[in-house]
């Protein structure tokens, strides 16, 4: 039992053992951490995906809302652009809130990027500031500060981050606010001629991907599936998606009225799909009133959600809002 003191060699040995050790547990550490590191990365690989595809689609909206503006020719088509991005986020937010789903949280999350940009925008264009200074502030006005909150939260986790309303969140930007969009840039390109700006195009080719990807991840909610198979499923959505967003601003700009006329015919054709869809849905599904809305809407370019498979309901594995 003599002590380390009485023995100085072995005192100033120690320090080197330690350290040595030290090394050896930190690396059985890393080791041992690194399986579950690895489990994590498909997780994380398709969140970062998630992210592209919402951080690219925000800048194309944002580039073709501020060239819409800039020209000065259709205001009110740049408003409803900007508009198509923010209030089915709101509106989905009034919904799962009034069913105890969302909170205020993603309230702010949602109109911080818009109250920012307005509020730039009258800055920029009321004190003349340059052009790109005016397109960064319509830029934050398409801006989503919960879609990339969300987005690096399940970057973090390594899985999409679990909440009540997060199919519906999906839903709602990729199936209404993702197409819509699309269908908008069309219209404008068709009415500046046979050479619109390439944001435009890039804009709907853009909301073809979003809304194939969105409708797959609606379809099969609450399943886990194999990477290669998602793939496959989001690849077969898009002739279907794409022919459906290429229909309507056809249809619109086709039918057009002459003056002021309000346009009769798609507003006819919407309203009859729109019922078709809730009639359809009521008939397949129990669920609530709102949520039965929201999927309505999301018909209209994409396919009702296989209710039946697997010996699960599609309503079971997705909570759905009360009225």
């Amino acid at each position: 039992g003599e002590s380390l003191e009485s023995h100085p060699a072995m005192a100033e040995d120690q320090p080197l053992l330690s350290n040595s050790g030290g090394r050896e547990v930190s690396r059985w550490r890393f080791l041992s951490a690194l399986p579950e590191a690895t489990a994590k990365l498909p997780g994380q690989g398709r969140m970062c995906f998630a992210l592209l595809l919402s951080v690219k689609d925000m800048v194309a909206v944002g580039l073709v809302v501020g060239d819409m503006l800039l020209r000065q020719e259709w205001p009110v088509l740049a408003g409803c652009l900007a508009a198509s991005v923010v209030v089915p986020q709101a509106v989905t937010w009034g919904v799962l809130k009034s069913a105890g789903m969302s909170s205020w949280t993603d309230l702010v999350l949602v109109g911080v990027g818009p109250v920012l940009g307005s509020a730039g925008c009258w800055a920029a264009w009321y004190s003349h500031q340059d052009v790109w200074v005016q397109q960064v502030a319509v830029g934050l006005v398409c801006f989503s500060a919960r879609t990339v909150a969300h987005c690096l939260r399940g970057i973090r986790a390594g899985a999409p981050p679990f909440a009540p309303g997060a199919t519906w969140w999906e839903a709602t930007e990729g199936m209404i606010a993702a197409p819509v969009t699309g269908m908008l840039a069309l219209y404008g390109a068709f009415l500046m001629g046979p050479a619109p700006p390439p944001a435009y195009l890039a804009l709907v080719v853009f909301s073809c991907m979003t809304t194939s990807v969105a409708s797959h991840t609606l379809n099969v909610a609450g399943e886990s599936l194999p990477m290669r198979e998602r793939v496959m499923g989001i690849l077969g959505e898009i002739p279907d998606i794409s022919f459906r967003i290429l229909f309507l601003p056809t249809l619109a700009f086709l039918t057009r009225p002459a003056g002021d006329d309000p346009p009769y015919v798609l507003l006819a054709y919407l309203a009859a799909e729109l019922a078709l869809n809730l009639c359809l849905l009521l008939a397949l599904a129990r669920m609530s009133v709102p949520a039965l809305s929201l999927l309505s809407g999301t018909m209209m370019v994409g396919h009702p959600p296989r209710f039946r498979r697997r010996g699960e309901t599609w309503a079971r594995a997705v909570p759905s809002p009360c009225a």
